[in-house]
């Protein structure tokens, strides 16, 4: 029960992200309005994948419930259940809020995996927002077997499971995944 903590920070920092392993073992952890979901930045490597697996989330928070910006990560079984309440936020997701690259000269590599995850809770954010994932770019972002079923609400760059996803090279997919929440916004908008 975090519901005590408002200035929650989120595991993991820009300048120092998370790079370990976690299974919630189907534990939830309830937010009540923190500023931050269970992780904040989250990177791993080419070879060094980090794992979030097995945890649901509820309550209320201002970003992505599970990790608000990933790379080199797989979340795998995590379900989300806290509404998300930051009209002005941008890059969010039900599970990930936005996916980022790696790159070496005119290389690009992020290798995300999101598998078996899941969105109950109503999502109102600004701009790039999903039921799942915010926003993604580049390569090998993969969405396989995941759902929403929450209200989502937005700007710009909506949908029911992605928000936006822009692919130049590599393996990128959504796959048997589908959304039956109500999806709104101004521009660009999608179930």
């Amino acid at each position: 029960d975090m519901s005590a903590y408002a200035s929650w920070p989120g595991i993991g920092t820009n300048h120092k992200p998370f790079s370990g392993s976690f299974d919630g073992q189907g534990h939830t952890v309830t937010f009540r309005n923190a500023m931050w979901g269970m992780f904040g930045f989250v990177a791993g490597k080419s070879g060094a994948i980090v794992t979030i697996q097995n945890v649901k989330t509820a309550g209320s928070v201002q970003r992505s419930p599970i990790a608000h910006d990933v790379t080199f990560t797989h979340i795998i079984g995590c379900i989300n259940g806290a509404t998300v309440t930051k009209a002005n936020e941008n890059y969010v997701g039900g599970i990930v809020g936005s996916v980022r690259y790696s790159s070496v000269g005119t290389t690009y590599y992020n290798g995300v995996l999101i598998q078996n995850c899941g969105n109950v809770a109503s999502i109102t954010a600004n701009d790039y927002v999903g039921g799942i994932m915010g926003s993604a770019c580049y390569v090998n972002t993969r969405i396989e077997n995941c759902y929403n079923t929450g209200n989502i609400h937005g700007n710009t760059y909506v949908g029911g499971i992605l928000g936006w996803h822009q692919s130049y090279e590599g393996s990128n997919h959504v796959k048997n995944s589908y959304n039956t929440g109500r999806v709104t916004g101004s521009e660009a908008v999608a179930g």
